[in-house]
């Protein structure tokens, strides 16, 4: 098939070149800056730069002293290098650097050499000439990024009305808004009239998206096996920085000066030639880094030990704390997430992951931490009170090498004995994680507290000190990384461009991924969502059915998660077909199993309303009490004030989404968001869960709650897919949620098996307080219970009398529903269902490696 001609969509003159009208105003002159802007992937980058960077002012500081602060690592390890006479300083001679006897106390100046600059080595010479060359390249670039700037102050100030003190109270949200207002009036881009947000997303994250999903096909899989160690997961950030060199930024990457990939990557008949010429990429850049690496070393050594002592200075356990490691952050991360975003969903979620890894500790090493701390606690302190009683103690030679040295002893074996408090529930905890990261492997469920599991969270969640060790050896391996691990791959990387790559009218190239379309790479096991009723199908377009096979689908349910977190944060946008309807039954099933919530949770499981038994299992219910906050190792988003969300103390340039997106409870809030758009159609089904949510102490006051709720309801509907799937296959039977209630069958999340049936299940993780149009008791009393705890639970006799949201006649395919449907008792006959079906290709050898089609286990209570 032949190629569609290549059109170079940016390959235009700025009219900033061209002389405005004689009699123009100033302000239509200022506009006319902005008409068709040559490089609007670089634009809205700075844009949004500078705007979580907090303005101007900020962001030449920020230059200024990263500039001053490469001259001061310099000068200072220059000077106790070689202008430093330590024989003198240590008294080991009484001859100063001035050839005089040094006669009492000491001076450091006695220790100067004089003409220190006539005395350095020849290495020292051509380090500081290659540090001057860097410097002044830095000082290039540094200043042509303040210009840049400068044009987008006035962009901020003109444009968008915006001065720089107003941006840490403005959402990300609202600037896209502004955006988009003023493109019908500047005309950014020539190619369109209006611009959303997901095209300024696109135009951000183009490289970033190839990244997410070469992380997630796992062609970029930077984990090495180390000897006594284990795995290691090793992309520091010089590695990462080479790898996207190679990939995207360098001139002889796949990437033109604009949005366009290479034509040899396009066309499958050249794409051995493009591999060849990146492998020729890989080569050099790895025999420059290796040659390069006498110089790096030796800079990357004193600026870890001045920001390891920095960090210790400001947090003596620093080195025990953790952080998510670059390729955690590549692998949880969304596509189409920001950086601003997905840092709100790691913090949010990191103090319950250092609350899991708190949770192991060795016995042996414990005993061994408690007496070596107790025999270096004892020394320290008899030298800290004979250095009190008489200060001549610490002249006394290594007194104070041996204080420094027991006290970073006590500090090392203090990590290594756990909390005499500590509550043990890795479950629920990794729960918490899960809830906010989403991408957490299936198989991990059920087994939170081993230690298999402990060592793969690890690789994601690393220790500060392991943080420093991969960027301290980083100019050592990174040239072996690029020439013996990424230079084999650069085939499949090829591949990956030329399958992957997607051409958008009006933004060029992107990476399929990211246009979010269930239909050509979602999972059916993660969107193929049954509804407990049967609501009126829309008739949609005819076709033959969508085939997404192993080849094309995202892995981990990450199109299908991508595609419920752009939406919360970014209501107002609409996704393609296929995912539009993935939406809307998911907003379907949600509505029903929330407007479930109150009967179940006003009242004990198993009773009886009406004459028949309620189900027993609901998903949602579940998801919301797995987040039930933890009694230790964490604060609750409910001890944080009301109606504040978490995250405003670091600015609301950091929040994650709108803010008119928080589901408040509110009827008739006017909302994108799949919570809060409950209200205009099931405003009492939106009641039941915002009253359960409360009662469990779940934040609700933003964009993040709203996706961890849909994250946890998501897998526990993909939970539900595979048990049915299973089931079928051992048992011949095709169990669908047609014929059995799928609250009746098994969840991931946080409740054993059996939940429901007993009725010693702690009330305050059930019972919610009951809405206010279901004042009505319903009491009744528990004895048959015990009765029937290991009887499978009776499906209700008829599904389609159970609450739901109803479609209006008529409504279009793809269209949300936004205001409740009148209601009718007339029943629909059954329609053979004609709207666009995804199936997966029945093909064993298909199957993703890490798919785990067996039943899940679930989180224990």
């Amino acid at each position: 098939m032949e190629a569609p001609p290549e059109v170079h969509y940016e390959q235009f003159t700025a009219t900033q070149h061209h002389g405005p009208p004689t009699m123009a105003s100033s302000s239509q002159i200022n506009s006319r800056r902005w008409d068709h802007v040559l490089n609007l992937d670089e634009f809205f980058t700075h844009i949004y730069e500078y705007h979580q960077n907090g303005g101007y002012l900020c962001i030449v500081l920020q230059k200024l002293f990263s500039l001053l602060q490469f001259i001061f690592v310099m000068s200072f390890t220059t000077f106790f290098t070689q202008c430093v006479n330590y024989d003198f300083l240590f008294a080991n001679t009484n001859v100063t650097t001035h050839n005089t006897t040094n006669i009492g106390k000491r001076h450091f100046s006695d220790a100067v050499v004089d003409n220190c600059a006539a005395h350095l080595s020849i290495w020292a010479v051509l380090a500081i000439v290659a540090a001057a060359v860097y410097w002044i390249t830095r000082v290039i670039k540094h200043a042509q990024y303040i210009m840049k700037m400068t044009e987008i102050q006035q962009f901020y100030a003109h444009e968008l009305k915006i001065q720089d003190d107003q941006l840490p109270n403005l959402t990300w949200h609202a600037i896209v808004k502004r955006i988009c207002e003023a493109q019908k009036k500047l005309r950014l881009s020539i190619h369109q009239d209006n611009i959303t947000s997901i095209y300024i997303y696109h135009r951000i994250l183009r490289y970033k998206n190839y990244m997410t999903g070469m992380v997630n096909k796992r062609i970029l899989h930077p984990v090495f096996e180390i000897p006594f160690l284990g795995p290691i997961a090793y992309l520091p950030n010089n590695l990462k920085h080479e790898i996207e060199r190679i990939l995207f930024t360098s001139s002889t990457s796949a990437w033109t000066n604009g949005p366009n990939l290479r034509d040899e990557y396009k066309h499958h008949e050249q794409l051995e030639h493009a591999a060849k010429k990146m492998k020729e990429d890989c080569k050099f850049y790895g025999f420059l880094s290796l040659i390069l690496m006498p110089l790096l070393l030796p800079f990357q050594m004193m600026e870890s030990f001045f920001s390891l002592t920095e960090l210790i200075k400001r947090r003596p356990d620093g080195l025990g704390m953790r952080r998510y490691s670059n390729y955690g952050r590549y692998l949880v991360r969304h596509f189409n997430e920001l950086d601003h975003e997905l840092s709100a969903r790691l913090n949010r979620s990191h103090i319950y992951a250092a609350a899991y890894m708190d949770q192991f500790f060795s016995p042996v090493l414990e005993i061994v931490a408690k007496n070596v701390t107790f025999a270096a606690a004892a020394i320290v302190g008899i030298l800290t009170i004979l250095s009190a009683w008489d200060e001549d103690v610490l002249q006394v030679e290594h007194v104070l090498t041996v204080i420094t040295i027991c006290g970073i002893i006590i500090l090392i074996c203090r990590g290594m004995i756990p909390d005499e408090n500590l509550v043990w529930q890795p479950e629920i905890l990794m729960t918490h994680v899960t809830s906010e990261l989403h991408y957490l492997p299936s198989t991990w469920k059920g087994k939170a507290h081993t230690a298999g599991v402990r060592h793969e969270f690890d690789q994601l969640f690393q220790m500060k000190w392991m943080f420093f060790v991969l960027e301290l050896t980083s100019p050592i391996f990174t040239p072996f990384v690029l020439l013996f691990w990424l230079r084999p791959r650069c085939t499949q990387l090829a591949n990956f461009f030329h399958d992957y790559t997607e051409r958008v009218d009006g933004l060029g190239d992107v990476c399929s991924f990211a246009v979010m379309d269930v239909g050509k790479h979602g999972d059916p096991k993660w969107n193929h969502i049954k509804e407990l009723k049967a609501i009126d199908e829309e008739q949609e377009e005819g076709g033959e059915p969508t085939t997404v096979t192993s080849h094309n689908r995202a892995r981990d349910g990450k199109t299908e998660l991508s595609v419920l977190h752009f939406k919360t944060t970014n209501p107002e946008w609409q996704p393609p077909k296929a995912s539009e309807r993935f939406l809307r039954k998911f907003r379907n099933r949600l509505g029903q199993e929330a407007s479930m919530l109150a009967p179940i949770g006003s009242m004990h499981l198993g009773q009886h309303l009406g004459g028949q038994e309620l189900p027993t299992r609901n998903i949602l219910l579940e998801s919301v009490h797995s987040i039930v906050p933890t009694t230790s190792g964490g604060v609750s988003a409910s001890q944080c004030a009301p109606g504040r969300h978490p995250l405003i103390g670091e600015g609301l340039h950091r929040i994650d989404g709108p803010l008119e997106n928080a589901f408040q409870g509110i009827p008739g809030k006017q909302s994108g968001g799949i919570l809060a758009s409950l209200y205009q159609e099931q405003p009492r089904a939106a009641e039941s869960l915002n009253n359960s949510l409360r009662a469990s102490g779940v934040d609700i006051d933003g964009a993040g709650a709203e996706m961890r709720i849909n994250a946890l309801f998501l897998r526990g509907l993909h939970d539900e897919s595979v048990i049915q799937s299973s089931s079928s296959r051992h048992y011949g039977n095709a169990t669908s949620s047609f014929n059995m209630h799928p609250t009746a069958m098994q969840s991931v999340f946080a409740m054993p098996d059996g939940f429901g049936q007993l009725p010693e299940v702690a009330s305050s993780l059930i019972n919610v307080e009951t809405p206010t149009y279901r004042r009505e008791s319903t009491q009744r009393s528990v004895s048959g219970e015990l009765e029937s705890e290991h009887r499978a639970p009776e499906p209700l006799a008829e599904l389609s009398d159970l609450p739901g949201p109803s479609s209006e006649p008529g409504t279009s395919s793809g269209q949300l529903i936004d205001h409740p449907a009148p209601k009718s008792n007339r029943r629909r006959p059954q329609e053979p269902a004609q709207h666009h079906q995804i199936n997966e290709v029945d093909e064993e050898e298909d199957e993703d490696e890490d798919e785990d089609n067996t039943p899940p286990l679930s989180f224990s209570s």
